[in-house]
């Protein structure tokens, strides 16, 4: 999933328009979701450098990268679905931004929307809680593991800042709340002591 920064030059526009505009063909785009401002590619290397040069036409500043696991991490080995971006792609993919002057960082989730590692048998015990593809966030060992990634994700990506998600999360009682909230913050606080900045989305 790409997300993209509207440029500021053109608040008249919706984001339907700065979408259909920056997509030369509808072969490239799999799913377009106006209302969510979500757009979801499988891309190869050239056709990603011809959306880049359409948002950069665009004036575009911006571009969070968001994998929902479509990523080959270097700590957490194993993958879950075919024609994940790797250390290489993302190295790749950051110095065709540079060139644009389009700011990339990537967005990941540290609690729901964990399907691929849930579907991964070694890591099932971090999924205890019974609601499927959510981590378990008060699970002894949740903490550690979700900064493994983190880490592989900001040293992939040469990154300043991360977006650690928080969609989707079902917390039954105020207990949970407090929790997951207590949790985010903790993981937050670890990756401001790498000098990391962090964002979650709007809906939290």
């Amino acid at each position: 999933t790409l997300y993209t920064t509207p440029p500021k030059n053109r608040k008249s526009a919706t984001w339907k328009d700065h979408i259909n505009f920056s997509i030369p063909t509808k072969k490239y785009v799999n799913k377009i979701d106006s209302n969510k401002k979500r757009t979801v590619y499988t891309f190869s290397r050239e056709e990603y450098t011809i959306m880049l040069d359409m948002l950069q036409k665009l004036g575009y500043n911006g571009i969070g990268m968001y994998f929902e696991g479509a990523f080959e991490f270097k700590s957490i080995r194993g993958v879950s679905r075919e024609k994940v971006m790797t250390y290489d792609d993302a190295e790749w993919f950051v110095k065709e931004c540079k060139k644009r002057g389009i700011y990339p960082f990537p967005m990941t989730n540290i609690a729901g929307h964990m399907n691929h590692f849930y579907l991964q048998e070694r890591n099932r015990e971090l999924f205890s809680n019974g609601i499927p593809f959510q981590l378990d966030f008060m699970h002894e060992k949740a903490k550690d593991f979700v900064m493994t990634y983190i880490r592989d994700y900001i040293e992939a990506f040469g990154a300043d800042m991360i977006n650690v998600g928080g969609d989707e999360v079902t917390l039954n009682n105020d207990e949970e709340k407090v929790a997951y909230a207590k949790f985010i913050g903790e993981i937050c606080e670890e990756i401001h002591k790498m000098g990391i900045k962090t964002s979650i989305w709007g809906d939290m």
